[in-house]
């Protein structure tokens, strides 16, 4: 490997690591960590499962049928992507404001699919 792929290969990086921490992305990167540990921390087999934070006693956080971990990862991972790929389509800072609202609005699109399609499923 010479010094001119590290380079080039540097530049990669830095080109996605620029979306991922501007705004608005940055305001989802934090929460996509969190939720690629816990379920890091899942498959490893040190959280409760994947219901681990649903409610207590008489208490029902699950929507649907689906855990309410389930429901925040794909809303958090939805409007992470959305957000970075607003970042980066759209040049001008005064209209990334624009991306946070569109970012959440996918995000609750995504989860009310995600919620009607497990609906549908067989218990």
């Amino acid at each position: 490997m010479t010094g001119h792929e590290d380079e080039e290969r540097g530049w990669h990086v830095a080109e996605f690591l620029w979306p991922a921490l501007g705004f608005p992305a940055v305001l989802f990167s934090f929460a996509l960590l969190v939720v690629a540990g816990y379920w890091l921390v899942v498959l490893i087999g040190g959280a409760g499962g994947v219901d681990a934070f649903d409610g207590g006693d008489g208490v029902h956080a699950d929507v649907a049928g689906l855990p309410v971990t389930i429901i925040v990862s794909t809303g958090v991972v939805i409007s992470w992507f959305v957000s970075l790929i607003g970042t980066v389509l759209i040049g001008w800072p005064w209209l990334r404001a624009a991306v946070l609202p569109a970012a959440l609005g996918a995000a609750w699109v995504g989860v009310r699919l995600q919620r009607r399609l497990a609906a549908r499923l067989p218990s």
